[in-house]
Order: structure tokens, then sequence, then C-alpha cells
């Protein structure tokens, strides 16, 4: 459990710290499902630190938390967020 604690506090120090002016109009926050019960973790640590309110909706988030990018990520993106179809006029 330290290790997860470290590991998230790293993480989230990085992320605040490269796009810290970027994290400035985030007020709510989706937390995709993570391994090993992360997810459960951050939205807890979050939400009770006051830091962003976790929400339940994709829609209403103002960002995505997740701990892994790739096709996975984007296949669930599309999902949440379909690309939109341009009709023929």
């Amino acid at each position: 459990m330290v290790s997860m604690k470290r590991f998230l506090f790293l993480g989230l120090s990085a992320a605040a710290f490269l796009s810290a002016s970027d994290l400035s109009g985030v007020r709510n926050v989706y937390v995709l499902r993570m391994s090993k019960g992360l997810d459960q973790y951050l939205a807890n640590h979050l939400t009770n630190g006051h830091v962003f309110q976790v929400v339940t909706d994709p829609k209403l988030a103002d960002t995505i938390l997740t701990d892994q990018i790739g096709e996975g990520f984007q296949a669930k993106l599309d999902e949440l967020f379909p690309p939109e179809v341009e009709k023929p006029a």
C-alpha cells in the first residue's frame, strides 16, 4: 500500500508540474476503471481531499483519469464519446 501511495503521489505531482496551467479549469473528473482498485483509491482521495469532484457520467467531466493509454484507452473513449459522423447534405 505504501508503494501505491508513493506511485500515486509521484504520478499526480508529475502531472501537476507538467500541466499546472491546464489543471486550473478542471473541476469534475471521471475516473476509468483501473487495476487493483486504484480507481476507487483515487476517487476517495480526490473527493475526501476536496481536490476534484468525481462524477459518474463522463459527459459531465472536465477530464478523464486512467492508468493506461493505448488502443484500449482509445476504444473506451470512442465508446464513451462516439465520433460524430457527417451526414451528406
